[in-house]
């Protein structure tokens, strides 16, 4: 995780206060990383070793959350209590109640995290899928506009089949060698009561300036973390952008 109890980041941590994690309460570890986002981590042996706490620290997940806190208006790695256990939301505008989930992992231990995502009554849910880790590989293009079907591995499938059912929205972040790309599902709307809307099960790459700007910032996450070299955007230019992606 980026904070710690204090919600202090590891860059910006005396050496000498005691940090603990704000979901379990155990000690954490200061992880100055060359690879990947500087970052707390649970002591080796404490009880998150057992499952009871684990949260998403790949490479991927750690960038996006402070590609989201250098965002005008948005906090990362939130609490909420929800049947005795504490989750922290990956990304959230309170001012919005806009929610952002990075998918990195799924497995049994994600469990009780993604219920209560899928269950967010007074929040807008959007998940973001790692593409390196949960695309097929022989995923077949349709059409000459870049789409994709059966893109999803079968168990971001099964996972973004909840999604659907839980009225909540999602896309694959996928980078490749000439840079990255977010896919969002071709949804035809309902046209009536008759017809409603339809999943086509067809992924599309998002164009135009909301999904370059998330991009961007995404892009501007400089490893190990650097307050000097990672440089925030202007809020001017992303305040009414971030809402639609």
């Amino acid at each position: 995780m980026i904070l710690n109890h204090h919600r202090t980041p590891v860059w910006a941590w005396d050496g000498l206060a005691e940090s603990k994690c704000p979901m379990c309460g155990e000690l954490l570890v200061a992880r100055r990383c060359r690879d990947k986002v500087w970052h707390w981590a649970h002591k080796p042996h404490t009880n998150q070793k057992a499952g009871t706490c684990l949260f998403d620290d790949s490479p991927w997940a750690l960038k996006w959350r402070l590609g989201y806190l250098m965002f005008p208006g948005w906090e990362i790695e939130r609490p909420r209590v929800a049947a005795g256990r504490t989750h922290l939301l990956h990304a959230l505008n309170p001012a919005t109640r806009n929610v952002r989930e990075f998918v990195g992992h799924i497995n049994d231990a994600n469990v009780p995290r993604f219920q209560f995502l899928l269950g967010a009554q007074n929040h807008q849910v959007m998940w973001m899928f790692n593409g390196k880790e949960w695309c097929r590989n022989g995923a077949r293009q349709v059409g000459n506009n870049g789409g994709y079907k059966d893109f999803l591995k079968p168990k971001a499938q099964a996972l973004y089949e909840q999604i659907i059912l839980a009225g909540q929205n999602a896309l694959i972040h996928l980078e490749g060698p000439d840079g990255s790309r977010l896919y969002r599902e071709w949804v035809k709307p309902a046209i009536n009561d008759t017809v409603k809307v339809e999943h086509t099960g067809v992924w599309f790459p998002c164009e135009g300036e909301k999904a370059l700007a998330v991009l961007d910032n995404y892009s501007r996450v400089t490893l190990p973390y650097d307050n000097a070299k990672s440089e925030a955007p202007k809020p001017s230019k992303l305040d009414k952008l971030m809402e639609a992606v």
